[in-house]
């Protein structure tokens, strides 16, 4: 069973750290803004503000920061300030003793996917939201307020226009995923995940439309496609053609790998790289139901006991 973390109540501590690239302090003024509205006491890792090349600070200071942090008896859920670069030089050196005592929520994306998959090994929820980076942007109420009923544990109903290329269906199952190249990257590993029977997320940024057809076919070599319960595609953003046109887009690309497969599939679902990007529980059992006109995912506020990983 994918153990659920305390849900989060006013007074409690949430902390920022960088694990990955390095981060501007105004994005971390911006967070503690929101955290302290939401009566969140908010403590920042020591090496939070360092530089080193495009790194948040040297490997063992960053480690430092969040092995500091899972040891924190006071700290209830942690956050990164960014993805970009670097968590998987150290994820292998991380202690998770006190962390399997007292869980806690750890939240972010696109790089953060290595920490995702590493958490569903050891048996652990997480969140796949938007992070302080993305704080200050427009348009970003939405994704803060998924957020926020999250950790908060509030179900939430995410209801969206349908994609034209959707496959109907419902199902009920665990929600897994996250940044496909990162998703590549831990095929391998021992923080490769089991897609089998779950609703696996897609998501990724800055990619030629080339690369997103290789690891499409990456992960589908590799077996992650063949007993899924479902997949939602979320944002693809800034993709990329090359000099020599590809020809095809990434939905085309995308669905291209699905061919062989039944179960239903959403596309252009309202997560990844965007402001408004709505969290995710990795880890925990949802509903998924696609129809002709609209795509609604049932998140349960509370996500104990939930099915088996």
């Amino acid at each position: 069973m994918l153990t659920c973390p305390p849900i989060l109540k006013a007074g409690d501590h949430i902390a920022i750290i960088a694990p990955a690239s390095r981060i501007e302090k105004s994005y971390i003024d911006a967070a503690e803004k929101v955290f302290k509205s939401w009566e969140l006491n908010v403590i920042t890792g020591k090496h939070l503000f360092d530089s080193h090349f495009k790194f948040a600070g040297k490997d063992p200071d960053r480690l430092s920061d969040i092995q500091a942090m899972l040891n924190s008896s006071d700290v209830k859920a942690i956050i990164c300030a960014r993805g970009g670069y670097g968590f998987n030089r150290v994820m292998d050196q991380i202690d998770y003793t006190a962390f399997n005592a007292s869980p806690k929520w750890i939240i972010g994306f696109s790089d953060i996917t290595a920490w995702h998959c590493q958490l569903s090994n050891l048996g652990f929820q997480s969140i796949h939201a938007i992070m302080p980076s993305y704080f200050e942007k427009k348009k970003v109420d939405i994704g803060l307020e998924s957020l926020r009923n999250t950790l908060f544990g509030r179900a939430q109903d995410i209801v969206v226009s349908a994609h034209m290329e959707n496959r109907f269906g419902s199902v009920n199952g665990i929600i897994t995923g996250g940044n496909l190249a990162l998703l590549c990257s831990m095929i391998g590993t021992n923080s490769d995940i089991n897609t089998n029977g779950k609703i696996l997320f897609l998501e990724d940024v800055g990619e030629t439309l080339y690369n997103i057809d290789r690891m499409m076919i990456h992960l589908k070599r590799a077996g992650k496609l063949d007993h899924l319960l479902a997949c939602i595609i979320g944002k693809f953003t800034e993709s990329k053609e090359t000099p020599e046109e590809f020809g095809n887009d990434e939905i085309s690309i995308i669905k291209e790998h699905f061919k062989s497969y039944e179960y239903p599939l959403c596309f252009d679902f309202p997560a990844g790289h965007i402001p408004n990007s709505f969290a995710l529980p990795f880890g925990r059992n949802v509903k998924l139901q696609i129809s002709s006109e609209l795509v609604q995912l049932n998140i349960p506020g509370d996500g104990h006991s939930q099915g088996s990983s």
